[in-house]
């Protein structure tokens, strides 16, 4: 379950960076699914990102396999150019560690408290087995004050619990300067 946390959290803080008021920069998310090599984990995720002038909406279906008790989460995070070309791309950062994100989860007034408090059921530590879902509105209003140039950002997110990976997620935006 701190993989799907670290997941939630980094996804929304990616989402709505990317996100502009001022119209000056779009986004389009490109990819969100499992990092290819996903057969150890406890859980399993499908997303849909519906993306369009007035509708941002992310739905995402999670399924836990076994008790996650306390988890944590390791994210990299690289920045390309428009062209995507690998030659282009450079790391903004790599192997970020959060600590135990079930002290943060439920949170209030966090970037990504209406995310959680989307989902249902409702997503506590410790994460229960079962299947989980949300649907959340992205807002335009949570870091319009954070400056993202122009790019492709590609990030890849694990969540563990203790040794024990539980979580892998790959997921890509390109950000484009609105004419």
């Amino acid at each position: 379950m701190e993989n799907c946390t670290s997941r939630f959290i980094f996804i929304l803080v990616l989402l709505n960076i990317f996100t502009d008021t001022q119209g000056a920069r779009i986004f389009d998310v490109t990819v969100i699914k499992s990092c290819d090599d996903t057969t150890a984990v406890l859980m399993t995720n499908s997303t849909k990102h519906v993306h369009g002038k007035n509708n941002r909406t992310m739905e995402m279906h999670f399924t836990v396999k076994k008790e996650i008790k306390t988890f944590f989460g390791v994210t990299t995070l690289v920045k390309c150019d428009l062209s995507g070309s690998q030659n282009s791309c450079e790391y903004f950062v790599k192997d970020f560690k959060t600590g135990d994100l079930c002290l943060k989860l439920n949170q209030k007034g966090q970037a990504w408290s209406s995310l959680i408090d989307a989902f249902d059921p409702k997503l506590e530590c410790p994460i229960k087995p079962g299947n989980y879902k949300a649907e959340y509105q992205l807002s335009e209003d949570v870091f319009k004050f954070v400056p993202v140039p122009t790019g492709i950002w590609k990030s890849t997110s694990q969540a563990y619990d203790g040794d024990e990976l539980v979580y892998c997620s790959h997921f890509e935006v390109k950000i484009v300067q609105r004419r």
